[in-house]
């Protein structure tokens, strides 16, 4: 029995190199590529049991991977959902597993390991990629150090929070969504353990992040 899936990330290159990758397996058929969540969901609604398996970026440029997941878990609960991403971050991994993703696979995967994730999770199984720790029920506070707490693109958001520039002026700079821009503010916070922008602001100084 072939198994169907289909790939949401905002690089071609990526969806480019899986087409590649799979294009000789005899189980495995990757039935379309998506570069935004409303590409997904317009062909949901349309062919909703065309795929089996949906392989999801998290940080998608207009949403991410755990509001996607989310609402394929709501409304077409019968696919399965692997986040298929560079995030190594237990605070990722938290929210992918929390809304309902049955799998994290980094982008550095082997073939052979995106071939047994696939395979495990349309078996009705759960499948976390060897390289990652699970933290299911809390964010690790504990991480390596404080310049490895956060991404290029969460330090270019510091740095204009730092300006005083709202969430709205922040995605026109970056050319992301709000609401992405948002979602990444929200991160920050639970990442440094602070509950006010100021509060982040002066941790991430303190901490090296921010030069002043």
């Amino acid at each position: 029995m072939s198994i169907n899936i289909a790939i949401l990330d905002d690089h071609p290159m990526i969806i480019q190199g899986i087409t590649f990758l799979l294009n000789n397996n005899a189980t495995i058929n990757l039935v379309e590529g998506f570069t935004h969540s409303q590409q997904l969901f317009k062909y949901l609604e349309e062919y909703p049991t065309n795929f089996d398996v949906v392989l999801i970026d998290i940080i998608l440029q207009e949403t991410t991977g755990d509001v996607v997941v989310k609402e394929i878990r709501n409304n077409y609960p019968y696919l399965k959902t692997i986040a298929f991403t560079n995030q190594e971050q237990t605070y990722y991994i938290n929210a992918m597993i929390a809304n309902g993703a049955n799998g994290y696979l980094l982008k550095t995967c082997k073939e052979s390991t995106l071939i047994e994730a696939i395979n495990k999770v349309f078996k009705g199984g759960i499948f976390y990629d060897s390289n990652i720790n699970i933290h299911q029920n809390a964010v690790t506070k504990n991480l390596r150090s404080a310049e490895e707490q956060v991404n290029d693109r969460e330090k270019k958001i510091l740095e204009l929070m730092a300006k005083d520039l709202t969430s709205v002026e922040i995605a026109n700079e970056i050319f992301l969504s709000k609401k992405a821009v948002d979602y990444h503010r929200a991160n920050l916070l639970l990442k440094f353990d602070v509950k006010t922008p100021a509060a982040l602001i002066k941790k991430a100084i303190e901490l090296g992040i921010l030069k002043v």
